[in-house]
């Protein structure tokens, strides 16, 4: 796949995740109003604090090792980086978990100057394994070189969000 054709891939991913982004941004503000946007800026503010230490900081080291060693063919290197880096995300993400339970009253008063929001922080900490996960399967995918189904995943995720956001 040549440059032109893998930025073009990307762009339109892109620009789903954006179109998505502003579309839930407008259905929150139809709903909850200008307290509301506030409140789901300090939610994408928290998970944007934490989400990065699921992976410990390894995402472009998979990256790049996984290129490196498929380009060589050492299908065995690819499979010692691939565990490896799942059972840190495992690792790591459970502990984060663990600790956006147990301060899940603090977080919430910190943040939204009430512990009537800690409800967040539990949904939080159980779906932060998945998506350390999902941002893995991102690592690998791209590590591989796998434009087409990274960016697939990239719009189907935005789309999700979409849905979900007429949810809650």
């Amino acid at each position: 796949m040549n440059i032109a054709k893998a930025s073009l891939i990307n762009f339109y991913s892109h620009s789903i995740r954006i179109i998505c982004a502003l579309g839930v941004t407008k259905i929150i503000a139809a709903q909850t109003g200008p307290a509301g946007v506030a409140m789901m800026g300090q939610i994408a503010n928290a998970i944007n604090l934490f989400l990065p230490y699921t992976n410990a900081g390894i995402g472009n080291g998979v990256v790049k090792y996984i290129a490196e060693y498929n380009a060589t063919n050492q299908v065995t290197e690819i499979s010692k980086v691939i565990n490896t880096s799942l059972s840190i995300t495992l690792v790591s993400s459970v502990v984060i978990a663990i600790a956006l339970y147990a301060f899940k009253n603090s977080l919430s008063i910190f943040l939204f100057g009430s512990a009537n929001y800690s409800w967040v922080f539990i949904v939080f900490a159980f779906c932060i394994p998945f998506m350390a996960f999902g941002y893995s399967l991102m690592y690998i995918l791209n590590g591989y070189k796998r434009i087409k189904e990274y960016s697939t995943i990239t719009a189907i995720n935005a789309l999700a969000f979409v849905a979900l956001s007429f949810f809650f």
